[in-house]
């Protein structure tokens, strides 16, 4: 292997690093090494030398595998992880050499240093996100972390009863028809993203919407190729706040934010102020904490009125989702913990949902309570020209 090496490294330098991710460059390049090697280098060999040599090895198979989201390595042991079950991997040949190989095939192809001059690799690749902090930082090792953002869905109406009740989608479903603002809301993990890649799909196709987001992580173009999507991609040098702003320039009906973060959230504020809608992600312990946080966020440039300010919020947003998850059995259970409406009168809760482990049996059991939507509302969907069948539903509960 040592030869073939060599010879890629003096004959075809620049096809190598190509050869990464792009199919035509790796296969180019293996029939140029056989032809270079003939008679000493196979079909099946040369396939398999190439993955480790210009490929990421036996990462390749974990990149493949449809379920696994998360590869990570933490200076010992390597970790996956899908969207339920997280384990250990054993590899003979896996080690800190080898994971700073892959690391090291990624910063080539982006052109970006990785050594103890520039300790911290940050950089995306087609669907691929990595994240590598060097032994400089790291004493215990080199630690690397690698996303596979899935350009599909993970949560589906097929699955959407582990979630939440089919009543909760059905709501959500006809109020974003219309137009709405919603906040989701939840720690890391919750399945926020997941959620809102779900609902764009009952967004009408002919609505324009924006999507900022700081990694490539939904696909939302792939996912709705139909739709009307500008998605936007936060660079360096360029902050959330000018995204939102450019994005109010282009007449969007909605303004899509991955995650609302620092003071731009108070630009999302003014778009909705302004008549545009919006759906965003926010990290949060509970629906009812995202105002304060958002307050709080607000003030960290802006002088504000508290008082006028979440009086705004209560009036012109719409929606609040919470999610929460519990872990047994090793496989982890997402859901909607709870739904608020946002009324003048303050929060109202339209759903919750308690998922509980029991200590000794490890059984999950579960309570859902539903409440009603306000009058606003439903008058609201009427004029559009649906019926809302919420509080017609949970009577019959």
């Amino acid at each position: 292997m040592a030869v073939i090496e060599d010879s890629i490294n003096t004959d075809y330098p620049e096809l190598s690093v190509k050869a990464l991710f792009d199919k035509q460059a790796r296969e180019t390049l293996r029939i140029n090494l056989i032809k270079d090697h003939k008679g000493r280098l196979s079909e099946d060999a040369s396939h398999r030398i190439l993955s480790e040599i210009v490929g990421l090895g036996f990462f390749e198979e974990l990149i493949k595998d449809e379920s696994i989201t998360d590869i990570g390595y933490n200076g010992t042991d390597l970790w996956v992880k899908t969207s339920d079950t997280k384990r250990r991997m054993h590899h003979p040949d896996l080690n800190e050499a080898y994971i700073l190989k892959i690391i090291q095939r990624f910063s080539n192809y982006v052109h970006q240093e990785f050594s103890e001059k520039s300790p911290i690799l940050n950089a995306q690749l087609d669907n691929i996100r990595i994240n590598a902090i060097h032994r400089k930082l790291s004493p215990t090792g080199t630690t690397m972390s690698m996303r596979h953002a899935r350009n599909r869905l993970v949560l589906t109406h097929e699955n959407w009863h582990q979630f939440a009740h089919d009543a909760v989608f059905d709501l959500l479903d006809l109020c974003l028809k219309i137009g709405i603002n919603l906040v989701i809301t939840g720690e890391v993990g919750t399945g926020k993203t997941e959620l809102q890649k779900l609902l764009i799909g009952s967004i009408p196709d002919d609505f324009k919407l924006i999507m900022v987001e700081d990694t490539l992580e939904t696909h939302l173009k792939d996912i709705y190729p139909d739709k009307d999507i500008l998605s936007w991609l936060v660079a360096p040098g360029f902050s959330h706040t000018q995204f939102i702003k450019e994005a109010l320039r282009n007449d969007p009906v909605y303004t899509v934010l991955s995650e609302a973060r620092d003071h731009a959230i108070y630009e999302i504020h003014q778009s909705v102020l302004s008549g545009h809608k919006i759906l965003l992600t926010a990290h949060s312990v509970n629906a009812r904490a995202f105002i304060p946080r958002m307050i709080g966020m607000t003030k960290q440039k802006f002088h504000v009125d508290e008082a006028s300010l979440k009086q705004e919020i209560l009036r012109y947003y719409d929606f609040g989702i919470h999610l929460d998850k519990r872990t047994v059995h090793g496989k982890t259970l997402r859901f909607i913990s709870e739904v608020v409406e946002y009324t003048d009168a303050g929060l109202q809760t339209l759903y919750s949902k308690d998922v509980t482990i029991d200590p000794q049996t490890q059984h999950l059991s579960e309570t859902q309570q539903f409440y009603p939507l306000s009058d606003a509302m439903v008058d609201r969907l009427y004029k559009y020209g649906y019926s809302p069948q919420w509080n017609e539903r949970i009577k019959e509960r």
